[in-house]
């Protein structure tokens, strides 16, 4: 919930001359939606952090408030590299675990029940020294089907 990366988005839709655009920082699971629809939602570092039981009402959420034909941008741990281990469901709340790593069939899995799998791949560090997109994330593309 970042308000800077929020005043960076505007700033960047000003730039752009973007239409329509809507930005929320806020707890997406105290939000009322009112029926609104949106063409993107973008998570960068929430799925992985959440608990088992929050991530089947986070996809609901998330499935929910795309509009036919509208993507889900999801950032999330890989398995096997530096960002986290990947741990069962049981494991997460025994050891009282703050994230876990998926792989990409687990991802597709999850996912694929309620969205189409656009793409999946391994972040790339496009900036040294930078934490954006590097190689310890997925990148997901998601789609809901009309």
């Amino acid at each position: 919930m970042s308000e800077i990366a929020i005043e960076n988005a505007k700033r960047y839709a000003r730039e752009s001359q973007a239409e329509r655009v809507t930005f929320k920082a806020e707890n997406i699971f105290a939000l009322d939606f009112m029926d609104q629809k949106f063409d993107l939602v973008i998570d960068s570092g929430i799925f992985h952090h959440l608990a088992p039981h929050r991530r089947l009402q986070y996809r609901d959420i998330v499935s929910s408030i795309l509009a036919e034909n509208g993507y889900f941008i999801l950032l999330c741990f890989a398995a096997g590299e530096d960002g986290a281990d990947e741990v069962d469901d049981y494991e997460f709340y025994r050891s009282k675990q703050t994230g876990t790593a998926f792989t990409e069939e687990r991802l597709k899995e999850f996912w694929g029940e309620k969205l189409d799998v656009a793409d999946i791949r391994k972040g790339e560090n496009i900036v040294d020294n930078q934490m954006w997109e590097s190689e310890y994330l997925y990148v997901c593309v998601l789609k809901k089907g009309s």
